[in-house]
């Protein structure tokens, strides 16, 4: 038994690094510089930074589906839900 648990200790501390790493890349606060809707207005274009690989985003209240977002992070897709035309 005295051997598992230096085993099991390495274990654990070979997460810390990743579990620090995950939670200083949670932190980082979304920034917004540009947001474009399709002409057809099915479709919001939104670029940025610190988008993460699967952000939650609303629009005036509402949850927009059909998020994508690129690979850097700095670039997202949106499905529009059917608003009125105004400023949100």
């Amino acid at each position: 038994m005295p051997r598992l648990l230096p085993a099991g200790l390495a274990c654990l501390l070979s997460l810390a690094p990743s579990i620090a790493w995950t939670q200083k890349v949670s932190a980082v606060t979304p920034t917004i510089t540009a947001a474009v809707i399709s002409v057809d207005g099915s479709t919001l274009f939104v670029e940025g930074s610190g988008f993460g690989r699967a952000p939650t985003v609303t629009l005036g209240g509402f949850f927009l589906g059909g998020v994508s977002v690129n690979l850097t992070g700095t670039q997202l897709v949106a499905a529009m839900p059917g608003l009125p035309p105004g400023s949100y």
